[in-house]
């Protein structure tokens, strides 16, 4: 591996297992292309419901409402319409192909140009929630616009060389946005 490799993967590594203190930016993986942070957060309560009229996007919104629940213990309800402390899932054509734009102010929306765009979007979403020292989740206050880079996107987990717990690597990172991931099991 290239010494010029070693910095920027470290530098990932430190991202993904970053703790977030409430006020400081997001940790994205990856950085999006446009973030705008402002004051203030958007609690996420019991209350609070993962709202679409897209009926493309409603086994979307109940994934979403599974990884939220499995993550933070808090499970959303799906809903039709939103009020203030929802989380709103969104195609817009206006968006092309998988760009999507994350917006949170009195609701967190989500929107993007097709179901994989708000699918990337949602996984941004997902990690930018913050659980404060008294188990409350909020997310800051923030518009974020993104999209690939690259239409080819994945990881490798090399699992053969080192010891990895998989259930830490798989489940215990926040998700990202990747298109491929591939496990290696062997020395070779």
């Amino acid at each position: 591996m290239s010494s010029a490799r070693i910095p920027v993967i470290a530098l990932l590594g430190l991202c993904l297992f970053a703790v977030v203190s409430p006020g400081q930016d997001p940790c994205l993986v990856p950085w999006p292309q446009k973030i705008q942070v402002q004051a203030g957060r958007l609690a996420l309560t019991p209350g609070s419901r993962i709202v679409t009229t897209d009926a493309q996007l409603k086994p979307l919104a109940a994934v979403l409402a599974s990884e939220v629940e499995a993550c933070f213990g808090l499970k959303p309800e799906l809903a039709g319409k939103q009020r203030s402390g929802d989380i709103v899932l969104k195609v817009d054509p206006s968006l092309k192909g998988e760009a999507h734009e994350v917006q949170v102010a009195d609701v967190a929306g989500v929107r993007g140009g097709n179901y994989q765009a708000v699918a990337a979007g949602t996984a941004t979403l997902l990690q930018a929630i913050e659980a404060g020292k008294d188990r409350n989740l909020s997310l800051p206050k923030v518009t974020i616009r993104d999209e690939p880079a690259h239409a080819y996107r994945g990881v490798m987990i090399d699992v053969a060389r080192r010891n990895n717990s998989i259930r830490r690597r798989a489940w215990g990172t926040p998700p990202i946005c990747i298109a491929t991931s591939s496990w290696r099991w062997t020395r070779s």
